[in-house]
């Protein structure tokens, strides 16, 4: 598999640069790593903490989109479903847990 910007792929890139980016976001992840610090497996919970935000927070029923255009909002939604499902979300949680030390 090809590597972008030295990750697993563009959507992991674009997802972990956003977050990095966004101060809150950040930080929240920062305090999540912290809190599941003591654990063994922290990275993998980290990873799914933050699968479990994306998918949460996704339109992923095509309610945001409102032009039917294109096939409507299925496309949209399942576009979208595709890149998060893309996205290597333990290789984003190693990275903000190697930051935090």
């Amino acid at each position: 598999m090809a590597k972008y910007q030295g990750w697993t792929n563009y959507e992991t890139f674009t997802v972990a640069v956003v977050l990095k980016n966004d101060r809150v976001w950040s930080d929240k992840i920062k305090a999540k790593g912290e809190e599941l610090y003591a654990q063994d497996d922290t990275p993998l919970r980290l990873a799914d903490w933050l699968r479990k935000i994306a998918q949460d927070r996704a339109p992923l029923d095509g309610s945001q989109d409102a032009d039917t255009k294109c096939g409507g909002p299925m496309v949209y939604s399942t576009l979208l479903e595709h890149a998060l499902g893309s996205v290597n979300w333990l290789e984003i949680a190693q990275d903000f847990l190697k930051q935090e030390e």
